[in-house]
């Protein structure tokens, strides 16, 4: 799965070599939503 994803970042970086990470507050929002104290996906612990 790591090769797969390397690969896709650098096609990403050969399609658009001006490409930018995301914003801090996008990355924030999908990580928490998961693993945040109010996570509202997947399914919840045991």
């Amino acid at each position: 799965v790591l090769e797969e994803v390397a690969k896709m970042a650098r096609n990403t970086e050969l399609i658009n070599p001006d490409v930018r990470p995301a914003p801090d507050n996008i990355k924030e929002k999908h990580f928490y939503r998961k693993h945040g104290a109010s996570a509202y996906y997947g399914q919840s612990p045991l």
